[in-house]
């Protein structure tokens, strides 16, 4: 049905971007009216051409401001879509769907923050690109966490869940990690007693 819609948008802006350029052409006396054969469209374009001088500069307005929102509303409705996120596959069904990078981060980070030893997670990006998805981002992990071993799952975690939420395969998870600052000593905490 999106399809369909897609369609007839696009044909009604293209009927309304002829119709506002006949308009101004006539208008303007590029063609005579005489030129159309049909008898209606003949009858409509003669009035065009001999309105009077003061609704002709209206009309020519509205032609030109109608053709430039109809050519806005074409070029927008015929851009690729999906060019900065990804359309994906409804599970169990033969609709699709289309997920934004913001989407597709939000995910990665709850999937970064579930690794055993992670801390806090920010800055996450995805990029979709070549038929693949990009990760990168931030983690703190906590003070006895194995950085090596952690870094690996965090890897993992990332490629398995976002391959399996997008059915895209994860290109590269670069997700940069350090070590929580260690807790103030007991010692430097305590008040002096005078």
């Amino acid at each position: 049905m999106n399809v369909v819609n897609k369609m007839f948008a696009t044909v009604m802006l293209v009927v309304l971007l002829a119709a506002a350029i006949v308009v101004f052409v006539l208008r303007v006396g590029l063609v005579s009216p005489s030129v159309i054969a049909y008898g209606p469209l003949h009858r409509i374009a003669t009035d065009l051409a001999s309105s009077t001088e003061s609704g002709a500069s209206l009309v020519l307005v509205i032609a030109i401001v109608v053709a430039i929102v109809a050519l806005i509303l074409l070029l927008a409705e015929v851009r690729p879509r999906g060019a900065r996120g990804l359309r994906i596959r409804e599970e169990g069904s033969t609709h699709y769907a289309d997920v934004s990078p913001r989407v597709l981060a939000d995910a990665a980070t709850r999937y970064i923050s579930d690794v055993k030893g992670v801390s806090s997670v920010s800055n996450v990006r995805v990029r979709v690109a070549r038929g693949a998805l990009a990760v990168s981002g931030y983690a703190v992990l906590t003070r006895f966490a194995d950085e090596a071993a952690t870094t690996v799952s965090i890897q993992q975690a990332v490629s398995t869940h976002l391959q399996r939420f997008t059915g895209v395969p994860v290109e590269s998870a670069r997700v940069e990690v350090s070590r929580e600052a260690p807790a103030p000593s007991r010692a430097s905490t305590r008040p002096t007693v005078r």
